[in-house]
């Protein structure tokens, strides 16, 4: 992965369900990324854009091939996660306010 941040080779990407069940949503997923590198991701609805994301920030796992991610990532799903409680609460997530922050 010399110069790589991310290296997607020959990968199948999909569901895995209980049981037997195995949806592949991409095949034959050639993919790399150098550090710093800006990429947009875009296609129609159900082409299998958030089953990449999820699998390349392990949400999901890789169903065959090689998955490689080198550093730190982040994934938000596209489903809001909104507590019931306030918008300050669901903006600290729990943790202490830094009113400065948000001045």
């Amino acid at each position: 992965m010399a110069g790589c941040a991310l290296k997607v080779r020959e990968a199948e990407i999909g569901y895995e369900g209980d049981g037997a069940e195995r949806a592949v949503v991409l095949s034959n997923v050639d993919l790399a990324l150098k550090p710093g590198e800006l990429v947009v991701l875009c296609g129609a609805i159900g082409s299998g854009k958030s089953s990449l994301l999820a699998t390349l920030a392990k949400a999901r796992p890789c169903l065959s091939g090689q998955c490689e991610v080198v550093g730190t990532r982040a994934y938000v799903q596209q489903k809001p996660f909104v507590l019931n409680a306030t918008i300050r609460e669901n903006v600290v997530f729990g943790g202490s306010l830094d009113q400065g922050l948000y001045e």
